[in-house]
């Protein structure tokens, strides 16, 4: 992360870029203290699949807000689509 930012202040601005997916609107059964699904809930792949695209715009908006007084931007955004997901 230290070489990232220093890459950002010496050369200009620089990104962190997550691809994730519009899908991150549509989590069930969201649970963040068993991502695995193994507490007996039914293991369905595209509650899973939406659910770890919301956690990559979380963690996205959590480094940016990190990175807030720097030269780098931490930003998520949907494969195809000319919007961030996190502004």
């Amino acid at each position: 992360m230290d070489k990232i930012i220093e890459t950002g202040d010496a050369d200009g601005d620089s990104r962190i870029i997550h691809v994730s997916s519009e899908a991150h609107h549509a989590p069930f059964d969201f649970d963040a203290f068993d991502l695995n699904a193994t507490s007996g809930v039914k293991y369905l792949e595209w509650t899973q699949y939406c659910n770890s695209k919301l956690m990559q715009v979380m963690h996205s908006k959590h480094l940016a807000g990190r990175l807030e007084n720097t030269r780098t931007q931490s930003v998520s955004l949907h494969p195809g689509k000319r919007t961030y997901l996190n502004h």
